[in-house]
């Protein structure tokens, strides 16, 4: 399962590619039809009836055998080439030959001579002409050794003086018996059925093979992404395997998004999310002072920093507090498309005009009292020195003056980025958001020695994904109402903030 946690995007796509081309193929295909006659196998008992010495099929103990050998002789290019005669000049050996097989049917003693076409008439038409050819060539084949023992039989029984003898009367029934094989062909194969016309084409319907294509995709899909962990660095199991790893407390467990989720903008609130995020605040809440300013990143990307940032700022802004989410990325767009504001200014460029850093403050419209200051996109370089040197002032006046109850940073992972070791001495507390079946662990190790470096160590983990909302590892504040939060906990303002551009 942690494969498939750490890898939904490449399951997903080959699954997707595998049904796609099922689907293709189910209906570019051409359709086959199959149609077939049959042909009973009678074999006559040794010694019975007056033609010992024909190649007939006789009874032994091994049927199975013999029904094998009816349809050897009745498979043959003879038999082909007299149907595709029969057919018409458009016809040829070589291609009735291709269409038709003669194959026993299970334990019976029938032969089953089936034409597979693209045409329902045409392998009814193929499959009736082939069997009635085969019969026909079986004829031909004994017609010169019926006439020669019709003329021996016919010598014999002309030499006999008297033709009522024993020996006379068994000559007459034999040579009968010969001369009507002249007209109805090999006497132990016979056709019982002639083939219908198809009412539908053979093969697996579309709906099935989208089914297959649908199970192998995703067992195609499974076994890359299993694949590929083995060949790539170890990734984190579950929560368990984060504690052991990190040696911190597991503060709160937030559901992940699903797949199709995690693009859609801006994000929808999530009650059982919500809740998880509820019981971080109440976690943090029990330290000695309830930090304001709090910093969360993570230990490789795709850990679901921004996405918890984002939640909890509407958890706490839902709860009446004022809240400014700092997004320290700077690729840029991220938290401001998870929120759904599409006016926010970067940063750098306000200072850049020498204007105070709270004109860059753009307010989310979907949660009064939350608001958003972005870098925006910076380049490979990331945020420019003097922005990130000015960044401690601008956090500790944001929550010094009345404006903000909390402010929290999102911040790229602790082991990619080098602007987490300026900042993190800048804020109250820093909680490390992990992702089992995505997160690293040789990422994990240098989140913790940057943070270390920083005299940051982290209060506990924030882990995305697995089962919902859990009690937390470490012990739980008091349960009070949403409304109510406590007086350990920092009260709200009361209402949303006046974030003005240009205020003073």
């Amino acid at each position: 399962m942690a494969s498939v946690r750490a890898h939904p995007v490449l399951i997903a796509l080959v699954t997707v590619v595998a049904v796609v081309a099922g689907v293709a193929w189910s209906l570019t295909r051409e359709p086959t039809y199959s149609a077939s006659a049959q042909v009973l196998v009678t074999p006559i008992t040794e010694g019975e009836g007056p033609l010992p010495q024909l190649p007939l099929l006789r009874a032994s103990s091994d049927r199975t055998r013999i029904v094998q050998t009816a349809a050897s002789l009745l498979d043959s290019p003879a038999a082909a080439s007299l149907a595709a005669r029969r057919l018409g000049p458009d016809w040829t050996g070589a291609r009735v030959d291709g269409m038709v097989e003669v194959l026993p049917v299970g334990e019976t003693d029938v032969l089953s001579v089936t034409a597979n076409a693209g045409d329902a008439a045409v392998a009814a038409q193929v499959a009736n002409a082939y069997a009635a050819a085969a019969l026909d060539v079986r004829a031909r084949e004994l017609a010169p050794l019926i006439a020669a023992r019709t003329s021996e039989i016919e010598r014999q029984l002309a030499a006999e003086p008297d033709t009522s003898t024993p020996t006379a009367v068994d000559l007459a029934d034999r040579l009968s018996s010969l001369r009507a094989l002249g007209t109805d062909g090999d006497p132990t194969l016979s056709l019982t059925r002639e083939a219908d016309r198809p009412r539908s084409p053979t093969g697996p319907p579309q709906s099935l093979i989208a089914l297959l294509s649908l199970v192998g995709g995703l067992a195609i899909g499974v076994g890359a992404a299993m694949v590929l962990d083995m060949v790539s660095p170890s990734r984190l199991a579950d929560a368990g395997e984060a504690v052991s790893a990190t040696g911190l407390p597991v503060l709160a467990r937030v559901p992940g998004l699903p797949p199709w989720a995690r693009a859609r903008a801006p994000l929808r609130f999530r009650p059982a999310a919500s809740a998880a995020l509820r019981t971080l605040q109440h976690q943090l809440a029990l330290e000695e002072v309830a930090p304001a300013r709090l910093l969360l990143t993570g230990g490789s990307p795709g850990d679901g920093v921004t996405t918890t940032v984002a939640e909890l700022g509407h958890t706490l802004a839902r709860a009446g507090y004022a809240v400014l989410l700092v997004d320290l990325d700077p690729r840029g767009g991220g938290l401001a498309a998870r929120l759904g504001v599409a006016d926010a200014e970067p940063l750098p460029d306000v200072l850049g005009r020498g204007e105070r850093w709270d004109v860059a403050v753009a307010a989310v419209p979907s949660a009064p009292g939350l608001h958003l200051l972005a870098m925006g996109a910076q380049g490979p370089l990331g945020i420019p020195d003097d922005v990130a040197s000015a960044l401690p002032a601008m956090l500790a006046e944001a929550v010094t003056t009345t404006w903000f109850d909390y402010v929290l940073v999102d911040a790229p992972p602790a082991a990619e980025s080098a602007h987490v070791l300026q900042i993190a001495g800048a804020v109250d507390a820093v909680v490390l958001v992990l992702r089992p079946g995505r997160t690293r662990l040789m990422d994990v190790e240098t989140a913790l020695g940057t943070l270390n470096r920083a005299g940051r160590r982290p209060l506990g983990l924030v882990i995305v994904g697995g089962p919902g909302p859990a009690a937390p590892d470490r012990a739980s504040a008091p349960r009070q109402p949403e409304d109510a939060p406590g007086a350990e906990m920092r009260a709200p303002s009361g209402q949303a903030p006046e974030v003005r551009r240009g205020l003073g």
